[in-house]
């Protein structure tokens, strides 16, 4: 990976200057388990399940960039798929149950993310397809209407869906919405050398997206766009044909190792890189349960539409004591 060893410095010098240890950058599994030891007991004991689920989902996760460090230090691709797919899915499930005032679309980084390592299964729960086009013009929500509009085959709704894309398209907009719109439309185009070029350009626009608020945490993400490997393995799950005549962009963010890796081992789905001690079983239940589908509450008016984060949430944590039994 081209960019592995600007990942591995980046981390060891983040971490090395973190004298205060503010951030959740360990360098070994002992201090990963300093870390969740540090977190107050109290908060995984409240005897209300869904709080508890909710704190065990806001609370742990902090072996993220550790992941992400070990796997591009061993260069080890099948780490690293697994390490996507627990983190996406962590993602997921944390911004699931907490309040955002938004729709479903606002997950589709994440989404992207979990498409990286095949995890197709989220595409079903937490973009589902009962659930109606989006409605606004942010580019998550455009995007999403494209997305599923292939991913489940619906040409009935590709109209609509472009005549939201083709406007968006015409206004001003930075250009990561703009290329991954743009890409999902030479998808369904079936435009593979626009889609090459779209992904070349998506790279440079990752460049310049704020992903953290945190310098050190930003120059990581940069790294890797893992929603770009997301959006090119996305073009697999609809239509092989047109995926293999897709070029792979030419950038250190995107490793071509990674999907020669991919392709010689068939696409595996990820899986949980890290289980949590006995103390915290509890999150590997939460982690191993059934996704549920997210639900959309009833509209406040004819443009407001809000995920029901407290249905999933209740949802969720019925699956994993379920998991568990």
């Amino acid at each position: 990976m081209r960019s592995a060893k600007k990942f591995v410095k980046l981390y060891e010098e983040a971490a090395e200057q973190d004298k205060g240890r503010r951030l959740d950058l360990p360098k070994s599994w002992d201090e990963v388990h300093a870390l969740e030891q540090r977190i107050d007991p109290k908060y995984f004991q409240n005897e209300d399940a869904v709080l508890r689920t909710k704190a065990y989902l806001g609370l742990l996760g902090q072996t993220r960039y550790f992941g992400f460090y070990l796997a591009m230090r061993e260069s080890d691709f099948a780490l690293l798929n697994n390490v996507l797919f627990q983190t996406s899915r962590h993602a997921l499930l944390a911004g699931s149950v907490a309040a955002s005032g938004t729709d479903h679309s606002v997950e589709l980084m994440n989404v992207l993310s979990a498409l990286s390592c095949n995890d197709i299964a989220v595409v079903d729960a937490f973009l589902p397809r009962d659930l109606p086009l989006c409605r606004g013009s942010w580019y998550a929500e455009v995007a999403v209407n494209l997305l599923c509009t292939l991913y489940y085959n619906e040409p009935e709704r590709l109209p609509e869906a472009r005549v939201k894309a083709e406007k968006f398209l015409s206004k001003k907009g930075d250009t990561w919405g703009r290329g991954t719109v743009l890409y999902l439309l030479a998808l369904i185009d079936k435009d593979a050398q626009k889609a090459g070029e779209h992904l070349q350009a998506l790279c440079v626009s990752y460049q310049r997206l704020t992903h953290s608020g945190n310098k050190s945490y930003n120059a990581l993400e940069k790294c890797f766009a893992e929603e770009i490997h997301g959006l090119y393995r996305f073009a697999r799950m609809v239509d092989e044909d047109l995926f293999a005549s897709i070029a792979q962009p030419n950038h250190a963010c995107f490793s071509r190792e990674f999907e020669a890796w991919q392709r010689q081992q068939g696409y595996p789905e990820g899986e949980q890189f890290y289980v949590y001690p006995p103390e915290l079983e509890y999150m590997n239940r939460i982690l191993r349960a059934e996704l549920p589908h997210v639900r959309l509450e009833p509209p406040l008016n004819k443009r407001e539409v809000y995920r029901d984060e407290e249905q999933f949430a209740k949802d969720l944590t019925e699956n994993a004591l379920r998991s568990g039994s």
